[in-house]
């Protein structure tokens, strides 16, 4: 069995002040201090947002939508989700068709190949 000595207590932690524990103080030069600083940070935030330039409101319109059917690599594809970085567009990939050692022919079709493009791709739309 495994004894472990206890850590010694320190005698002298921290050194305090008197006024460390003086929690009545002048409240009316430190809540003027605090409104003051307020409305000077309430100043700056009106300041930076009325300089911020405005975004154009079609700058979330995109031409792409999720449900469109478009014409992408001489297919017709879906588009799957539209985010604001990229439209997610399903590929098909062609079918497989190969005979087994038993003489059975097999069909396979693979899951489409998801394929990112810009959202605001020219690309034509088929059916919205």
């Amino acid at each position: 069995m495994r004894r472990t000595r206890r850590l010694p207590i320190p005698q002298h932690e921290f050194g305090f002040t008197p006024d460390t524990f003086n929690l009545i103080q002048d409240t009316a030069q430190d809540g003027e201090r605090i409104a003051c600083e307020r409305a000077e940070m309430d100043e700056a935030r009106r300041r930076a947002q009325k300089a911020q330039a405005s975004l154009p409101m079609h700058a979330t319109a995109f031409r792409l939508r999720a449900g469109d059917t478009i014409a992408f690599a001489g297919q017709s594809c879906p588009v799957v989700r539209v985010t604001d970085s990229s439209a997610v567009v399903a590929v098909a990939k062609p079918p497989r068709d190969f005979t087994t050692l038993f003489g059975v022919r097999v069909h396979i079709q693979p899951k489409p190949a998801l394929v990112r493009i810009s959202p605001n791709s020219e690309v034509p739309i088929l059916n919205r």
